[in-house]
């Protein structure tokens, strides 16, 4: 018995040892890679911004590494002439830290658009995956979002937003979201005053949960069940 666990023990050892000498430490691995897969990246109404993308290695050299970024201009929605990337990037010796400056412009953005930049690959450099930046305009007075969960019918829904006054200040007509799957997002940059948002479904059994929320809460969360329509009259103020 005492010889079975001689050899049990040294069975282990060995096993131990082996995997210890073939399995590579982080800090030996030519390793890069961005901060995160998404970046919300926010832009002046009528002006362009400058934000810093971090980018992280494995391991640190005793001399400047430069690499290559790229722009995915298939997965890109948003417009060549909005945005500004560097071509390369260094991270200083020493360091396991790179910056990226990316300039965005104020260019067709719309209700947002996406930036994705990935690392090019060599054949001795391992790459993480691409970053999504999150175009967005920021807003300078009270932004309200409208979200919307599409059902099997989302051209039944249409909905509008008014005024004080009744003056439409945005609307959806029926029809605009055919063929649609998943969520949609609508942002609202609405000045101080009272507005009135109205939802509609054309054959008046719901069309999907959809939510209005302001300065952190709801103003309305619904699982959708409004038959026709609802309404809903809301304040806002900085």
């Amino acid at each position: 018995m005492k010889k079975n666990h001689f050899f049990i023990l040294l069975f282990l050892s060995l096993f131990i040892v082996s995997c210890s000498e073939e399995t590579p430490t982080p800090t030996n691995i030519n390793y890069i890679s961005f901060q995160a897969s998404d970046y919300s990246f926010g832009v002046d109404i009528g002006a362009e911004n400058t934000r810093t993308v971090k980018v992280y290695t494995a391991n640190v050299s005793d001399s400047d590494r430069t690499f290559n970024i790229k722009v995915d201009t298939d997965a890109t929605t948003a417009d060549a002439t909005a945005y500004t990337v560097p071509e390369t990037l260094t991270v200083p010796a020493g360091k396991n830290l790179g910056e990226l400056n990316v300039n965005i412009k104020d260019i067709s953005i719309g209700d947002g658009k996406k930036l994705v930049l990935y690392i090019e690959n060599t054949d001795d450099l391992l790459t993480g995956g691409k970053i999504t930046l999150n175009i967005s305009r920021i807003c300078p007075e009270n932004e309200v979002v409208l979200k919307i969960a599409f059902d099997s019918y989302p051209e039944e829904v249409s909905w509008t937003l008014k005024d004080s006054s009744g003056t439409i200040v945005e609307e959806s007509k029926a029809g605009a979201y055919d063929g649609m799957t998943g969520e949609t997002e609508k942002k609202f940059c609405l000045t101080d005053g009272t507005y009135t948002f109205e939802i509609l479904d054309v054959y008046s059994d719901g069309a999907g949960a959809y939510s209005l929320s302001y300065n952190g809460g709801y103003i309305v969360n619904s699982d959708g069940t409004y038959g026709a329509g609802e309404s809903t009259t809301f304040t806002v103020q900085k």
